[in-house]
């Protein structure tokens, strides 16, 4: 090989290593991009529009007693719970399809009409907030 070739090489390698980072940053907050984290926590604290606040039975960090399952590192578990599904769509069909799918050990009991209450966009705030835990 050619020595005027390995600064090429490494910069294909550099710029292959910062797009495959954008993809998958992109793929994996596509939610996130198009809801606002910060009135996300609002909506999850105080609810909205007559829909309970998400905090009255879930807890943000372990070792809090928590009806509802803890939410510390939801990402990480959203993703790997259904195949098929983003972290993003399995908390979207969670909040507005609460029977969907029920965690191990607790019971169905989550508000049944978020979907009634929140709008498109507060849930994929709701969404964005949870995806930064």
């Amino acid at each position: 090989m050619k020595a005027g070739l390995i600064p090429y090489l490494i910069l294909m390698v550099v710029l292959l290593g910062l797009l495959s980072g954008l993809m998958t940053a992109n793929r994996d907050s596509q939610a996130a991009a198009s809801g606002n984290a910060t009135r996300g926590e609002v909506i999850f604290r105080k609810g909205m529009n007559e829909a309970p606040p998400c905090i009255t039975c879930h807890a943000l960090s372990e070792g809090v007693y928590s009806l509802g399952p803890v939410l510390a590192g939801v990402r990480e578990r959203a993703g790997n719970r259904v195949e098929g599904l983003s972290e993003a769509d399995y908390l979207q069909q969670s909040i507005v399809e609460p029977t969907a799918f029920i965690v191990s050990g607790y019971r169905p009991i989550m508000f049944p009409a978020y979907a009634e209450h929140l709008s498109e966009q507060d849930l994929r705030d709701v969404i964005a907030f949870l995806l930064t835990l």
